[in-house]
């Protein structure tokens, strides 16, 4: 099995034969990254680099009899992760160019949970896989492979210790009020999922503690989280990793 990787080098397909796959955990996909140089078959392509692919074979099984593998774009079987984040070939603007590889023509060299392309699954979820300080000098491709980027916590607990108590739910209410706190694990309070750690998280814990119904939410259960912190691709500037993301609410306009 594939395992981490730092500097990991990879020969063009033609020279080794051989690419990487990174399974998704519990589904049916996985990724493929293949080095892709000028030469025999490939003599023409647009530009060099690191191709990535995102294989669900689910959807390759139950197509392919029928020949509509990749009739939708939003959830093909075999699908290219387009560097420039464009989905040029998602929407048949080309049929390939030089931001498809990476780095490629916009110098991406980051593919994980925060970047566009990212690496989460069809579902939306995080798939753990993470590549980074990818560079391209003389045929030869270099990256950084992480295959478990993923930490489990128990949402609720914002202090570290895997349960879910008072001290929690003192913690989110200081956090909410904008004083001082340890926000080493405050990702975790984000208990109601809407990518925020404002005072309904605070409030939800309490009723959790207190023993009252909180099954519609998330609170005490686990979860998995980016284990590493997620940079953003140079294609854009924004981070969309809401998982991840701690906002102070604006509690001055209170009732």
């Amino acid at each position: 099995a594939i395992s981490n990787q730092v500097g990991l080098q990879l020969q063009s397909i033609q020279a080794s034969r051989s690419v990487v796959r990174v399974d998704v955990p519990e589904t049916g996909e996985y990724f493929l990254f293949s080095n892709r140089q000028r030469t025999g078959s490939d003599s023409y392509l647009h530009e060099p680099g690191l191709l990535i692919w995102h294989i669900d074979q689910d959807v390759i099984d139950a197509k392919r009899v029928y020949n509509r593998v990749n009739t939708d774009a939003k959830h093909k079987g075999v699908d290219l992760e387009e560097a420039d984040g464009r989905r040029d070939l998602d929407f048949s603007v080309n049929r390939g160019d030089t931001g498809d590889p990476f780095p490629g023509s916009t110098g991406n060299t980051t593919f994980d949970a925060g970047s566009i392309p990212s690496s989460l699954s069809y579902q939306g979820n995080l798939s753990g896989v993470a590549i980074r300080n990818v560079s391209h000098v003389s045929g030869v491709i270099t990256l950084d492979l992480t295959v478990d980027a993923l930490t489990q916590i128990v949402w609720g607990d914002v202090n570290g210790d895997t349960i879910v108590d008072m001290t929690d739910v003192d913690q989110l209410y200081l956090y909410a009020l904008g004083h001082t706190v340890d926000e080493t694990y405050m990702t975790n309070g984000d208990v109601d999922a809407d990518g925020d750690v404002d005072a309904m998280d605070g409030f939800i814990a309490h009723s959790y503690v207190q023993g009252i119904d909180t099954w519609q939410y998330r609170v005490g259960q686990i979860g998995l989280v980016p284990s590493v912190v997620f940079t953003t691709s140079p294609v854009t500037s924004e981070k969309i990793d809401s998982h991840r993301r701690v906002i102070r609410p604006d509690l001055s306009q209170r009732p």
